[in-house]
């Protein structure tokens, strides 16, 4: 069943865009075996062949990062955490790094920290 883009990954995007999309192009629900090679990793294959990431962020050189916003389970559902650190390995394999965050730490975050936050990993990953 396809979901599409979560609404915060949305934000995201929009949110870049908006404050820096000269520096950075933004794609949502990017599969991973549209982007990466097949890994030779049984336990990653899995995620290679049906796993989306959420948010992609690319500069003029190439890829920055994966952004992958998600829910309260990210951190504290033991098989959630297993399926995000392969995304998370998968990606690392190819020279990727995933910047994980707790749904609505956007809205939570006074504007300026969270633009310093969001602004400086991008900035330092491109």
């Amino acid at each position: 069943m396809e979901y599409g883009p979560t609404e915060e990954a949305i934000k995201i995007k929009d949110y870049i865009l908006k404050k820096w999309g000269k520096h950075f192009r933004v794609d949502l629900e990017v599969a991973f075996r549209d982007m990466f090679p097949e890994p030779d990793q049984l336990r990653l294959k899995p995620i290679w062949h049906a796993a989306k990431m959420d948010v992609l962020v690319r500069s003029k050189k190439g890829f920055v990062c994966v952004i992958e916003p998600g829910g309260a389970h990210h951190f504290n559902d033991e098989e959630q955490i297993k399926n995000d650190d392969r995304r998370d390995q998968l990606c690392h394999l190819n020279g990727l790094n995933t910047f994980r965050l707790i749904n609505g730490l956007m809205d939570k975050l006074p504007k300026r920290e969270w633009r310093k936050l969001l602004g400086s990993y991008l900035f330092r990953m491109s």
